[in-house]
């Protein structure tokens, strides 16, 4: 009883992970013609008081790169 527990369990979180792999991430849908196209996408959470400094970092290693805004915080679960 205890196997056949663990088996379906085992199963279930397979199958999951691969019905979850085929939907499309929604955050990424702006930038796809850009990643399509061979680009580089960065995308970094951080604390709203390190934004600053992320942003002049990777602009003093990477002056090609450019800033396409911020998203509003919104906690994982409230």
């Amino acid at each position: 009883m205890l196997i056949s527990t663990v088996i379906g369990a085992v199963f279930g979180a397979w199958a999951a992970s691969l019905v979850a792999m085929s939907v499309p991430n929604t955050r990424l849908k702006p930038f796809q013609k850009a990643i399509d196209a061979g680009k580089i996408l960065l995308m970094v959470d951080l604390p709203t008081s390190r934004i600053e400094e992320v942003q002049e970092l990777v602009s003093r290693r990477h002056p090609e790169a450019s800033a396409h805004g911020i998203e509003p915080t919104m906690p994982a679960f409230p």
